[in-house]
């Protein structure tokens, strides 16, 4: 390049000529260096494509226009669509790739982490290609933003019921520790502090007892081993007592029961045909129960024989008599009379 300068400005030519040149090349190089800075290449052929968006998420004039990651043009302009109710953006793709695209492909704005926006050309499968000035189909992907919103909403809608349920537990909690039961639970931490301390106090006695009585529990221990060496010792005369015991017992089992009780039945019958005969009155012991006349008999007899012992403490001269020259007759002799009687 140096040398093509050096010779053009060696050959003979007017200074009108060269200065004309000059200028035509610094404008050339001017107009590639602003073609560069926007990112065209002047000098290669540029197909122009255009998508529909209600929205644009940002996207931008000069973002990369990608295929499978690999940049093959830029977002040319993006203007309001003309007599669009909806106010839909249109959107002016240049690809310098001459690589085919199919009519079903698509046209997807994307955020990559940085936040950069780009229009990444996702080809469809359809036989038709599109041309130069032909529509995509247009799609806006979801942000990194909008899909950490749309996972975090099942997440926000628990939180929201678990707060609305914790709301809950502490009106209810607060509605049930009243000052009451706040006083309540207090007397019952105290409760429990006292019996945790008369727990303490208990065991150190118990430690206290036992370290004092550790030579009596030796030798307890140690009588309870010679107890238990004296079972082991005697563990043949042991085991013929208890099969003493259990021949015993085969004896008692094989005693004649059934006849014992058999015997004892009888005697009960026996016995019960007496009574009967008492109570019908046949025999002596009958009618000495059943004859009233008698037992009124005997009545007046014990009453009488009762005044008698009686009159006889009362004056016994009249029934014994003690004299050396003759006997004389009872000044006080003996009369029936009601008080006697009651006596």
């Amino acid at each position: 390049m140096i040398t093509f300068v050096e010779n053009f400005f060696a050959m003979r030519f007017s200074r009108e000529i060269r200065i004309a040149f000059l200028f035509l090349a610094a404008l050339a190089l001017l107009i590639w260096g602003i073609n560069f800075m926007k990112g065209k290449n002047i000098f290669r052929k540029e197909r122009t494509f255009f998508a529909v968006y209600e929205r644009t998420a940002g996207l931008g004039v000069n973002n990369p226009v990608l295929i499978n990651g690999h940049q093959v043009g830029l977002v040319r302009q993006i203007s309001f669509m003309e007599n669009d109710p909806q106010a839909r953006l249109l959107v002016k793709i240049g690809i310098t790739d001459k690589l085919p695209i199919p009519s079903d492909s698509r046209a997807v704005i994307e955020t990559n982490l940085l936040g950069s926006n780009m229009v990444n050309i996702q080809l469809g499968s359809s036989a038709k290609m599109l041309k130069a000035n032909d529509t995509l189909l247009s799609q806006v992907a979801t942000t990194l933003q909008e899909q950490f919103s749309i996972e975090m909403l099942p997440v926000k809608k628990k939180a929201e019921n678990v707060m609305l349920s914790l709301d809950t537990v502490l009106t209810v909690i607060r509605s049930v520790f009243n000052a009451e039961t706040r006083m309540n639970l207090t007397l019952a931490m105290e409760n429990i502090r006292r019996s945790i301390e008369t727990l303490r106090n208990t065991t150190y006695n118990i430690d206290t007892l036992v370290s004092s009585q550790r030579n009596r529990l030796s030798l307890i221990l140690s009588n309870v081993e010679s107890i238990t060496s004296n079972f082991e010792n005697n563990n043949e005369t042991l085991n013929r007592i208890i099969t003493n015991i259990g021949n015993i017992s085969d004896t008692l089992a094989r005693v004649k029961i059934s006849s014992t009780l058999m015997n004892a039945d009888k005697a009960i019958a026996d016995f019960s045909q007496v009574v009967t005969k008492i109570n019908e009155g046949d025999g002596s012991l009958s009618m000495l129960i059943n004859d009233k006349q008698l037992y009124y008999q005997l009545q007046n007899a014990s009453t009488e024989m009762k005044e008698l012992i009686r009159d006889i403490k009362l004056y016994p001269d009249r029934y014994l008599h003690f004299s050396i020259f003759g006997r004389k007759g009872s000044k006080n002799p003996f009369t029936l009379t009601p008080d006697s009687l009651q006596n």
